[in-house]
């Protein structure tokens, strides 16, 4: 299995980085290599869509009324 090297940061990607990356590898013919770190990113994004989903919903539950007293 080939190493994991890293395209670009994971929190502020290079999009022309990436696409440098892309090019490289389809000009050298290493398809499974881009596939396999596309079905990566595909897997992290539905990870973290999932963990923001969940956020989401804990944040929108109904919560009871508070009460305040007048002073």
């Amino acid at each position: 299995m080939a190493s994991r090297e890293r395209v670009t940061s994971a929190f502020a990607p290079d999009l022309d980085e990436i696409r440098a990356w892309l090019q490289k590898m389809i000009a050298t013919l290493r398809f499974i290599e881009m596939i396999t770190a596309i079905v990566a990113l595909i897997g992290r994004m539905r990870d973290l869509n999932t963990e923001l989903v969940a956020q989401l919903a804990h944040l929108r539950r109904a919560r009871p009324r508070q009460i305040r007293y007048a002073r």
